[in-house]
């Protein structure tokens, strides 16, 4: 993976942004989800609403359906649909807050989990706070498996969520060991990491 992710729709800078009834599908443009590492991207984003999403990469995209980065705030997604990627539906990361997930419905398994919350972010090592997850479920009945790092536990509301304790475990200790070669060694050790 390149450290700069290709990210087939982003958004950054901005406040204010309101979407309704988006589809996301680089296939529409004769374009292939593998040649993206997210399709949907909020990276320093405030006071976001976005309303009956529908994110579809048939699974091929390389990371996540939904990445949010680089302290987002008050961001409000209701009524998606997500084929998650190879890692997952949606990641949370780089000290974003206030994030509510409402009507969600995973239609495709990631590799990881199906949320992942505080993984590391080079933008930003704040933790990820305030994110509540109110009716979030799986197409096809499973548990959605969200995965908690360097994140307070989410608020969960209906749905059915279950939170990985072995998959968060590890995320806190990788972020960690992140933050630890970063900060004591400049990046250096490299080959602590995955």
């Amino acid at each position: 993976m390149s450290d700069t992710d290709k990210n087939y729709k982003a958004w950054a800078d901005l406040v204010g942004l309101v979407l309704t009834d988006l589809t996301v599908d680089p296939r529409e443009e004769g374009l292939n989800p593998a040649d993206f590492d997210d399709l949907f991207k909020l990276s320093h984003a405030e006071q976001v609403k976005v309303t009956g999403l529908t994110v579809r990469g048939g699974g091929l995209q390389k990371e996540n359906c939904i990445d949010m980065n680089r302290l987002c705030r008050d961001v409000e997604i209701i009524n998606a649909r997500l084929e998650a990627g190879q890692q997952n539906a949606i990641t949370i990361k780089g000290g974003c807050r206030d994030i509510h997930l409402s009507a969600i419905t995973i239609e495709r398994a990631g590799g990881h989990c199906d949320i992942e919350l505080g993984n590391w972010s080079d933008q930003s090592w704040d933790p990820v706070t305030g994110v509540v997850l109110t009716n979030v479920c799986r197409a096809d009945g499973k548990p959605v498996r969200v995965r908690v790092g360097h994140a307070d536990a989410p608020v969960i509301v209906g749905g059915n969520v279950k939170i990985l304790f072995w998959g968060s475990l590890y995320l806190k200790t990788y972020w960690n060991l992140k933050w630890a070669t970063r900060k004591f060694f400049g990046g250096k050790l490299k080959f602590l990491m995955p």
